[in-house]
């Protein structure tokens, strides 16, 4: 159930919204099966041209039958988006959908069902777009009518349709509670719940019950609402987030999972590492490479060793004698390779690689680094070589590394980052309240001063220069750097890169540093004030709760 105050907001949001532009949500002329053709139908008219004035009547006919080919494709698909092209406007009541060839109003009662998908968009490994992909359903008729409805935005932007969405979402949620408070099950896609059990169907074949007192967590993760039960690492469930109402199962299993409390404790799965999240394995080239080099050295021993008895050469045998095993210890080292994995759990990590399976809990990680480098061979994108190196000042041997090349970053690996980035900001934050000065990369200090930054150079060592936080005027991360801008110069004051070690653990708490600078500089209203209260504690509690702000805002944007 949502918060008076968060109603209020949403209510306030599409009255703002009411009588804007028609916002479009249909099919988009940017795609590549209208670009393609239309290029290949002007690159065949120009050859035909060049083909006509050198009087080549063959190459004349072939050319212009390309470009028939490819302008009737290019006719074809102009029609087809024309004909599905689709805009919405929202109204205060509903809202109003308007095709080529007809214009409806429906109202907010009138929709029974609702999923949204946001996906983003990547060229050459960054993040160009995000894409929403919404799907209502419309009572009315015999069969509900499916609306779909897919915007684009910019990164970070906000979404247009997002006050709408927020608005469905509220009223169908309230009516579930409301289904549920007159003991009627609630329905959705190959799901059932009344309450106190889930009623699910996996295939046409295999279907479950479970109660709430047997489900320990709910979670979204690679767009799939994943849900778990107690003492089990594996989720029983898993539902896209594209199937109708799958949200609205996350709201109502995370409402009656906290209205549980602690009346049914949940045990620990899986050991003290808990749930398994998700798996990633690292590229698999170099284990193949080993092991093909391995194989080679046992091949060339079987060799020596078949040629010196042959020969009656003693020698030649002891060298193949010699080479056998240590081909068959490389084969063995090649295949633990290929069959790594980094295994991240809800408390930890365990990686299974060469040397046998390591074990870190998040607790324990004190250095992290991630460095995502995109690759390019001959001038085009190769794809992002992602690199995560996890270590234990009091136990070198627990480190964990993984690498791996991926098109582009995923959310698996944005939510490790965070998570464990989270972890080590906390204990940073708490540190600097009580020693007033914590390390954040080899280059950046955190005082009580300021941020001390100590420039390394390959000829000598640059003093170290102070940039008072209420003097930082913005910070950006772009192409793998930190620019840090001051009211001191116009250029950027700090360059480090992102790889760096607690790179992105320290950016967590300098924006908790210069959060609440920011705010009395932009006038914001402080604290609600304590008489007789030390100024240094003072200062104390407002960092802190500072660092809880931005603790609680990364955590509302990584659950949405």
């Amino acid at each position: 159930m949502l918060d008076p105050v968060q109603a209020a907001d949403i209510d306030n949001e599409t009255a703002d919204c009411d009588g804007e532009e028609w916002i479009s949500v249909g099919s988009r002329w940017r795609v590549w099966w209208l670009i393609l053709p239309a290029g290949c139908c002007v690159a065949a008219l120009a050859m035909s041209l060049l083909s006509l004035v050198a009087d080549r009547p063959a190459a004349v006919r072939w050319t212009m039958l390309v470009a028939s080919v490819a302008a009737i494709w290019a006719i074809g698909s102009a029609v087809s988006i024309w004909r599905t092209r689709r805009w919405i406007r929202i109204r205060h009541d509903g809202f109003e959908v308007h095709t080529r060839r007809d214009e409806t109003f429906y109202t907010d009662g009138q929709v029974s069902g609702l999923a949204c998908l946001r996906i983003p968009d990547f060229h050459a490994g960054r993040l160009t777009s995000e894409q929403r992909q919404l799907t209502l359903w419309i009572d009315g008729g015999p069969a509900p009518t499916r609306i779909e409805a897919v915007n684009q935005f910019a990164p970070a932007a906000p979404d247009p349709l997002q006050p709408l969405i927020d608005r469905l979402q509220r009223r169908l949620l309230e009516n579930a509670e409301d289904a549920l408070r007159r003991h009627i099950p609630v329905e959705g896609e190959r799901w059932q719940w009344d309450g106190q059990f889930l009623d699910y169907q996996l295939s046409s074949q295999k279907s479950g019950r479970v109660s709430i007192d047997e489900v320990s967590s709910v979670e979204c993760l690679s767009g799939e609402l994943r849900v778990w039960k107690s003492r089990e690492p594996l989720p029983f469930l898993a539902i896209p987030l594209s199937r109708r109402d799958a949200w609205l199962l996350r709201a109502l299993l995370e409402s009656a999972i906290a209205a549980r409390g602690d009346s049914t404790p949940v045990p620990d799965s899986s050991g003290d590492f808990g749930r398994l999240l998700f798996e990633r394995r690292p590229t698999r080239l170099f284990g193949w490479v080993v092991t093909t080099m391995g194989l080679a050295v046992v091949a060339i021993a079987t060799l020596l060793i078949a040629v010196g008895l042959a020969r009656g050469r003693w020698p030649t045998v002891a060298i193949g004698l010699a080479l056998l095993p240590a081909g068959g210890v490389v084969v063995y080292a090649g295949m633990r390779l290929i069959r790594s994995v980094l295994r991240c759990h809800e408390a930890g990590l365990l990686k299974t690689g060469f040397v046998g399976t390591t074990e870190l809990r998040f607790d324990e990680i004190d250095v992290f680094s991630f460095d995502a480098r995109r690759q390019y061979s001959h001038g085009r994108y190769s794809g992002t070589m992602i690199t995560l190196i996890f270590a234990n000042h009091s136990r070198p041997s627990a480190g964990i590394f993984h690498t791996e090349t991926i098109p582009h970053v995923t959310d698996e690996l944005e939510y490790l980052r965070e998570r464990v980035s989270e972890h080590i900001a906390r204990r940073m934050a708490r540190m600097y309240a009580m020693t007033r000065v914590v390390q954040w990369t080899p280059e950046l200090w955190f005082e009580e001063t300021g941020l001390r930054y100590v420039r390394r150079s390959f000829w000598r060592r640059r003093p170290p220069r102070i940039i008072p936080y209420d003097a930082i005027l913005e910070y950006e991360v772009d192409q793998d750097w930190l620019h840090i801008w001051s009211n001191e110069q116009e250029r950027a004051v700090v360059k480090v890169r992102t790889s760096a070690p607690n790179f992105h653990p320290g950016l967590i708490v300098l924006e908790g540093l210069v959060g609440p600078m920011e705010r009395e500089a932009n006038g914001a209203a402080p604290s609600v004030p304590v008489p007789n209260r030390d100024p240094q504690e003072a200062a104390d509690q407002g960092r802190q709760s500072a660092f809880e702000s931005v603790f609680q805002s990364r955590l509302r944007d990584r659950n949405q």
